[in-house]
């Protein structure tokens, strides 16, 4: 089994403007305004380069210095890989540099004037510097275009990057000094660590991997697409989701933050606020918060603690005059320190269910705070969605998801499609109708087809309503091994011999027909002919499947019939 990605359609939900809860689409909003929207927003419709002042074709690494009015074009075929410089004295007006073609170890460098660089075509392993004396820098990377840098780093006022296309970073992304950064629409940003600050942002409307993030001093980083943080967010000043965000380790709210969050929110780690956390929708903390003494939460929505929630600031609902309600579910232990305060609507569910209604209670808690008794407004919704994936197994496609809340809910039908338009049922599973935590569910797709399969969730209300989830994508690969069992029928010992390329780890079982495993072992296969000894003479007679399947590489399995007389 291969790599998993996750394909949450989330282009289409973008143009139409669609609301996302946890990776589940509903229309949200006027669906005149966001058709009018769509047709607004910003496009990447590059017309041909030029005119050309220069232009260079074929394989090239010649060196230029341009001045004011010049226009480089690198046409389709080409490729260049020289030293384009703008120094000081080259007038003040624009130099335009247009890639059709491929710039591969090329380095640019401007210190005058208005500098545009358009890529249409693919560019990698190049460095870009904007240096003082500039009065105005862009980047624009175009559908289609492919943008692949070491480090990427934008220091100068009056500079912006634009990606319509697929823009990456093996090292950092660094915004300073008014720098602006946009991922538009259909686009694909894969960076390493990020930094934001000097009044500069960086405001994502498509899909954004990346490592650590630091929002500095003055800085603003705004989502509202899809963000994946394969490590730690610390923020310092302006932080802004309102699509899915993912966080894989700590997110920090640092004493100067302001952070606003709505849609899916999910830190597999810990949760630390300090400052202005205002929540919307759903959040998922899968270790522990803390709220310090300055930290100023609003809970709009629901939080779901898997481990402790302490409070040492202030942690409030929405306004009382609004007549809705914040729920916080904490799974371990709910702490209310000396000098710390809950207010406005808050509902606290503690899955110890202490009195009092929290473990610890030494502060304040006034009147409109409950316990398990009032749900937020969106809870109106049948399901409210926490997580789907799909993951690898040595048995088949593991597939999990969990929700937050669910309303009158009956059951879940997991399908399954290979063209991402037919589905298939392959199980169906009971839901527990109506909670206000956090319910796990998963499912296995034992016997999956070879090559890309997609699979999506069907969930039924008791009134028999249905709706769809979004769907995963994953890849099921060929075993790359061959495999034999004889002699066939066998009566006392049985040769399983497998042929294979590599050295791998894998599993060698003997299922009867009932799916019930009568032998089991563990393989080290080599390159070459590896070969295990059977002995059936225990075994009833009847049919077996022999299955070996590797648990090191793709996890895919081959299996042959053994007949025991």
């Amino acid at each position: 089994m291969g790599k998993m990605k996750q394909n949450l359609n989330s282009s289409l939900k973008r143009k139409l403007n669609l609301k996302t809860i946890a990776g589940f689409t509903l229309i949200g909003g006027s669906i005149a305004a966001a058709l009018l929207w769509f047709m607004m927003r910003p496009q990447a419709t590059p017309s041909a380069c030029g005119p050309c002042t220069i232009s260079i074709t074929g394989t090239s690494s010649t060196s230029y210095t341009v001045t004011s009015g010049d226009y480089v074009c690198i046409a389709s075929g080409a490729t260049y890989s020289g030293t384009i410089t703008r120094n000081s004295s080259s007038g003040t007006g624009t130099v335009n540099i247009c890639n059709e073609g491929t710039i591969s170890g090329a380095t640019f460098s401007f210190s005058k004037g208005v500098n545009v660089i358009d890529n249409r075509g693919t560019m990698t392993s190049s460095s870009i510097s904007f240096n003082s004396g500039t009065s105005s820098n862009s980047f624009t990377n175009y559908a289609g275009a492919e943008a692949t840098f070491g480090s990427f780093n934008i220091s100068r006022a009056n500079s912006d990057v634009s990606n319509y296309g697929t823009f990456t970073t093996t090292g950092s992304l660094k915004m300073y000094s008014g720098s602006t950064f946009t991922n538009y629409n259909d686009a694909t940003l894969n960076v390493g660590e990020v930094e934001v600050g000097s009044g500069s942002s960086i405001t994502n409307f498509g899909d954004w991997t990346t490592k650590d993030v630091k929002v500095s001093s003055n800085g603003t980083i705004t989502n509202n697409a899809t963000l994946d943080i394969h490590g730690d967010l610390e923020v310092d000043k302006t932080f802004v989701s309102d699509g899915t965000l993912t966080v894989s380790g700590n997110f920090k709210v640092n004493s100067s933050a302001s952070v606003t969050v709505a849609g899916l929110v999910t830190v597999n780690e810990n949760l630390e606020i300090s400052k202005t956390f205002e929540q919307t929708g759903t959040l998922i903390v899968k270790k522990d918060m803390t709220v310090n003494s300055n930290g100023r939460v609003t809970v709009n929505g629901i939080i779901n603690v898997l481990d402790d929630l302490t409070n040492n600031g202030y942690i409030d609902g929405p306004a009382t005059s609004s007549g809705n309600y914040g729920r916080i579910n904490v799974t371990d232990k709910t702490t209310n320190n000396s000098s710390a305060k809950m207010r406005l609507n808050l509902d606290i569910c503690d899955a110890g269910t202490p009195s009092g209604g929290i473990d610890q209670q030494y502060g304040t808690i006034d009147g409109t705070v409950s316990y398990c008794t009032n749900s937020p407004s969106i809870a109106s919704l049948p399901v409210e969605w926490a997580a789907f994936t799909a993951e690898a197994k040595p048995e088949g496609v593991q597939l999990n998801w969990a929700t937050a809340h669910e309303l009158n809910n009956d059951h879940f039908t997991v399908e399954r499609s290979t063209d991402a338009s037919s589905f298939t049922k392959i199980a169906e599973v009971a839901g527990v109708g109506n909670s206000s935590v956090i319910q796990s569910y998963s499912a296995t797709d034992a016997h999956p087809p070879i090559g890309t399969i997609y699979y999506r969730i069907k969930q039924t209300d008791i009134d028999g309503q249905a709706s769809f989830s979004s769907m995963v994508e994953t890849i099921w690969d060929a075993p790359n091994f061959s495999m034999k069992v004889y002699p066939n029928p066998v009566s006392t010992t049985a040769t399983v011999e497998i042929l294979g390329d590599k050295n791998e780890t894998g599993t060698l079982r003997v299922l009867d027909l009932g799916g019930r495993v009568v032998y089991q072992q563990s393989l080290s296969l080599q390159p070459g002919q590896t070969s295990v000894e059977l002995n059936a003479n225990t075994w009833p007679s009847g049919v077996y499947v022999v299955e070996v399947r590797n648990t090191s590489g793709s996890k895919a399995a081959s299996t042959a019939k053994l007949i025991k007389q």
